[in-house]
């Protein structure tokens, strides 16, 4: 009986050591786990205000670029008469296709 017992209390022992190896290898695995959740969301974190950095840069540029442009036109009419070209070229090119259908018509009466 007494040898039961103590080999009963070997067993005792032993899974209290597995237990508590067990216990440490979770804790460690929980904590690396954690490690790597913090890096991740300083990371993200980093990312996401160097985009933010980035797209504040595009506004102001966009802004920069709006305002030249204004400026640009308020300081020289040339540029308003060169940004309605195209416009006129239009009108040009539809006058003469009218022309010439005026003058075809006018031929095939003759």
């Amino acid at each position: 009986q007494q040898q039961q017992q103590q080999q009963l209390k070997q067993q005792q022992d032993e899974q209290q050591r597995l237990d508590k190896a067990r216990k440490s290898e979770i804790e460690e695995a929980a904590m690396a786990a954690a490690q790597r959740a913090e890096a991740h969301t300083a990371e993200s974190s980093a990312r996401a205000s160097k985009l933010d950095r980035l797209d504040h840069a595009v506004v102001l540029a966009v802004e920069d670029l709006a305002e030249s442009a204004w400026r640009e036109s308020e300081t020289d009419p040339e540029a308003d008469d060169a940004a309605a070209a195209p416009e006129k070229g239009g009108e040009q090119e539809e006058d003469e296709k009218e022309r010439e259908e005026e003058e075809e018509q006018e031929q095939q009466q003759q």
